[in-house]
């Protein structure tokens, strides 16, 4: 458990700088051409009640993705909804608590993943919420979409062995995480 926790306390620090807004910047052939997808190599709980995922889903349909090297100038709506329907985001502002119990909820069910929930979100809440390049927006918040993020980022940086796929290509996107790619360009 105290390993866990320092390698997210670790990681942490690599990771302040790279924010949603710094990987849009970075060069796309890091988190290009993988042999396998995140989601095959640890096998992670949702973070959000299923059915509100679904529902967002629904409200907001799938963008093509933007031009290589276009700014980009709002965050995902489907995770501002998703935020938005937890209570957690309202006002421009996300909740802490609202966020840790919602998580903790959906989580329950995945015993492995229980400790790391109250640090990982608490981290992942001050880096999203403390960094001001993504206050910046003219739409839908990056601060959801940071949270949202970085919590599965970090679940899968520190992937309890249970759910662990062992193969060195799963650990090379742990390596491209660490220096960078968000979970998202990796799923």
């Amino acid at each position: 458990m105290e390993d866990k926790l320092f390698a997210l306390w670790t990681l942490g620090i690599v990771l302040f700088a790279s924010s949603v807004t710094d990987v849009l910047m970075m060069s796309e052939s890091l988190c290009k051409n993988n042999t396998v997808l995140a989601r095959n190599c640890c096998r992670l709980p949702g973070i959000i009640n299923q059915s509100i995922v679904d529902e967002c889903d629904d409200k907001f349909p799938h963008l093509p993705p933007a031009k290589p090297g276009a700014k980009k100038t709002e965050g995902s709506c489907v995770v501002e909804c998703m935020y938005k329907a937890i209570g957690a985001f309202q006002n421009s502002k996300l909740d802490l608590d609202i966020t840790v119990q919602h998580v903790l909820q959906t989580v329950e069910k995945y015993p492995n993943f229980q400790p790391l929930v109250n640090e990982t979100v608490s981290w992942c809440f001050r880096n999203a919420t403390e960094n001001p390049t993504l206050q910046q927006t003219t739409g839908c918040s990056f601060v959801t979409q940071e949270m949202n993020d970085c919590v599965k980022k970090m679940l899968f940086i520190s992937c309890p062995p249970a759910n662990w796929t062992s193969k060195p290509e799963c650990d090379v996107l742990k390596g491209k995480m660490a220096e960078g790619c968000t979970y998202s360009s990796l799923y």
